[in-house]
């Protein structure tokens, strides 16, 4: 399929995009790009591929390691008090 001027006019329209003739040739050309890389991807053999399982990632077990010492956690803070970070309020009152 090729993307046209006109193609992108009707595209732009229905988006209720103003667009000058410099942006028009622009996404004819952005466009017709990603329509040539969706036909290359088109063209792959998925059945040579197996499927990706939602178990198939590799994960760290799950493990209680010690935690990060106060001070040091505390060390960039711009502001601390009483081993805790000060932030400002979010809520007025």
């Amino acid at each position: 399929m090729a993307i046209d001027a006109d193609t992108v006019r009707h595209i732009a329209a229905l988006a209720q995009l103003s667009l000058d003739d410099d942006e028009i040739a622009q996404l004819c050309s952005d466009l017709q790009s990603v329509l040539d890389y969706v036909a290359i991807l088109d063209e792959a053999d998925l059945e040579a591929e197996a499927p990706a399982s939602p178990g198939a990632a590799e994960l760290r077990r799950d493990e209680v390691r010690p935690s990060l010492p106060v001070q040091e956690a505390l060390a960039g803070a711009p502001d601390a008090c009483d081993g805790l970070f000060r932030v400002p309020p979010a809520l007025d009152g």
